[in-house]
C-alpha cells in the first residue's frame, strides 16, 4: 500500500516535472485507501524524512572556504561546486549530470502536501494526529528553507519581495499550470508560517529518537530562519524561541574536557542534540584517513583560526594524517564506517542555539548578555583554567560570534549559507572572496576565484535545472550564472 501512495505522491508535481506526469494516466487520485494516521506515520517515515541512507547534500561542503583539494587524492567528487562552474553538476570527468537535489525537495514536499491535506481526517487521533500535522509542517518549512537558499539570493529586506525565489507549492493536487518562482519574501514568509504551525501542534507531545521533529526543532529552526531574515523585530523573535529551548531543561551543552578524543564528539543521543535526517556526508567528502574516498581536506584557513593551545575543539575534532592530510574527528572515528548517526548538513544542536542568541542579542545591542551566553559556550570548549578574552564593543562581538560560529558549526552544512547572509546583513555587512586551488596529476597548475558577493552575486547561487525550466515553457526564470574563471600559474 505504502509503494502505491508514494508513487501517487510524486505525481500530485506532475505538473512541474515531466517524469511523473505519466503516471497520472494510471493510478487514482482516491486516497481513501489512507484508513489511520498510523497509514500518514508510515507515509511519513519513508517518504517525508531524508533516511539516514540520504545522501543529500554532500557538495555543500566543498563550496566554502573551509575545505581545500587534496592533491593526492585518487577521485575528484563535486569538483563542479568546488570551482564554483557555471553548471556544477558535472561528473569527475567533466561530463554534465542532471540536478538530483532539486527533484529530491520537491519529491518530499509532493509527500508531505498529501499527508498534511488528509491529516485532518484523523484530528480526533490526539497526540498522534498532533504529530504526523506537526512535523510535516517543520519537514516542508526545513525544505523550502534550504531550497531558498541554495537556488535563490540571500534574504535582504530591501529586494527580497522582488527577488525570485523558488516554485512555492502548498497543494496536495495537480494544477494545469506552468510554475513561477514565488519571491525571496514569499518562501521565507511560507516557511515561517509552516513552523509557527509546527510548533502549535507538537507542543506538549514526545518522540522517542531525535530522527523526529519536536518542538525544539522547530523552535530552534524558526529561529534560525529569522536570524537570516534580520532586522529588529526577526532578532528579538530569534532571542526569545532560543530562550525557550536553553529554557526548557532538556538539552545541555557537553563539556569537551569530558570527551574522550577519537570518539565522536557529535552523536544521536549526545545531550547537544536536538534533531538530525538524513546522512552524514562530510565524512565521506572530507578525507577520513583513506586516499580513495574523497578529494578534499580541511582549509589551513579554518584550521589555522583556532588557538590550538586552549581551544580543546582543534585536537578533538581534527586529525593530521601522514600522506593524506587534515581529517574529521568531529563525528567518527578515521575510517569511513560504521556510518554516523547524525546528519551533517540536517543538524539542529544546542550549540547552534546559543549562538543564535548571541548574534541576535549582539545585533539588539545587548552585548553584555550575548558575552555572557558566549561564555557559556566556550567554557565547555576550552582548557581548564583558561581565561577566556571577549571583545565589548559590538563592532568586534560581531567579528567574534561569526568566527565562533565556524569554529562550533565547521562541516554541520552552515558556513556557506552564512557567508551569503553576512554578505547581505543590514546592519554589519562583511563579505569575502574564495580562492580554491586547481591540481591535475598531483600537480597545482591555478586557481578559481569565488568573487565577493557584491562584485558577482550570481555564482553565489545555484542555477535553476534546465529540464524545469523547459518544461514550465519560460514561466520558470533561469538563474544567471557565468561560473568562476580558471587563473592559470
Amino acid at each position: 500500500m505504502r509503494k502505491i501512495i508514494y508513487i501517487l505522491s510524486l505525481c500530485f508535481w506532475g505538473s512541474l516535472f515531466p517524469a511523473c506526469s505519466g503516471f497520472l494516466e494510471e493510478y487514482s487520485q482516491d486516497l481513501t485507501y489512507i484508513r489511520t494516521v498510523d497509514d500518514l506515520n508510515e507515509l511519513l517515515v519513508g517518504g517525508g524524512y531524508f533516511s539516514s541512507a540520504s545522501d543529500v547534500l554532500p557538495m555543500l561542503h566543498v563550496m566554502d572556504d573551509d575545505t581545500e583539494y587534496e592533491r593526492k587524492a585518487t577521485t575528484v567528487g563535486y569538483w563542479g561546486f568546488h570551482y564554483w562552474l557555471a553548471n556544477p553538476f558535472v561528473s569527475g570527468a567533466g561530463v554534465e549530470q542532471k540536478d538530483g537535489i532539486w527533484s529530491s525537495f520537491y519529491k518530499y514536499l509532493a509527500v508531505i502536501n498529501v499527508i498534511l491535506n488528509k491529516a485532518d481526517d484523523f484530528a480526533s487521533e490526539g497526540d498522534a494526529y498532533r504529530k504526523v500535522k506537526g512535523e510535516s509542517y517543520f519537514l516542508r518549512g526545513m525544505d523550502y528553507f534550504y531550497l531558498v537558499n541554495l537556488y535563490a539570493k540571500p534574504y535582504k529586506a530591501e529586494t527580497a519581495a522582488n527577488e525570485p525565489g523558488v516554485p512555492l507549492k502548498l497543494t496536495e493536487y495537480v494544477e494545469d499550470k506552468h510554475y513561477e518562482r514565488a519571491t525571496v519574501a514569499e518562501v521565507y514568509a511560507s516557511v515561517v508560517s509552516d513552523l509557527e504551525n509546527a510548533i502549535t501542534y507538537l507542543n506538549g507531545t514526545r518522540q522517542i529518537t531525535k530522527r523526529r521533529a519536536n518542538v525544539d526543532a522547530a523552535r530552534a529552526m524558526l529561529g534560525r530562519v529569522y536570524l537570516y531574515m534580520g532586522g529588529e523585530e526577526n532578532w528579538k523573535k530569534c532571542n526569545a524561541l532560543c530562550d525557550s529551548i536553553l529554557q526548557s531543561g532538556r538539552y545541555e551543552l557537553y563539556d569537551i574536557k569530558e570527551h574522550t578524543p577519537k570518539k565522536d564528539f557529535i552523536f544521536l543521543d549526545s545531550p547537544e542534540t536536538i534533531f538530525t535526517q538524513g546522512k552524514n556526508s562530510a565524512r565521506r567528502t572530507i578525507f577520513m584517513g583513506q586516499p580513495s574516498v574523497a578529494a578534499y581536506t580541511l582549509s589551513q584557513d579554518l584550521l589555522g583560526s583556532y588557538d590550538a593551545n586552549v581551544d580543546l575543539r582543534y585536537s578533538h575534532w581534527f586529525n593530521s594524517v601522514k600522506n593524506v592530510g587534515w581529517v574529521w574527528l568531529k563525528y567518527s572515528v578515521l575510517t569511513a564506517s560504521p556510518a554516523s548517526e547524525v546528519s551533517s548538513e540536517f543538524l539542529l544542536r544546542l550549540p547552534e542555539v546559543y549562538l543564535n542568541k548571541a548574534e541576535a542579542l549582539i545585533m539588539l545591542g545587548r552585548t553584555e548578555e550575548a558575552i555572557d551566553v558566549l561564555r557559556t559556550l566556550r567554557e565547555k570548549r576550552l582548557a581548564a583554567e583558561t581565561t577566556d578574552v571577549i571583545p565589548t564593543s559590538q563592532e568586534d562581538l560581531v567579528q567574534f560570534v561569526r568566527l565562533e560560529r565556524r569554529l562550533e558549526l565547521c562541516g554541520e552544512g552552515h558556513r556557506w549559507f552564512d557567508l551569503r547572509r553576512y554578505a547581505v546583513h543590514p546592519t554589519f555587512p562583511e563579505e569575502k572572496e574564495i580562492i580554491h586551488e586547481s591540481v591535475k596529476n598531483g600537480t597545482k597548475i591555478g586557481y578559481y576565484r569565488l568573487a565577493p558577493y557584491s562584485e558577482n552575486s550570481n555564482n553565489w547561487v545555484w542555477p535553476i535545472p534546465e529540464d524545469a525550466v523547459i518544461f514550465n515553457d519560460g514561466a520558470l526564470v533561469a538563474n544567471e550564472r557565468d561560473g568562476a574563471p580558471l587563473v592559470e600559474y
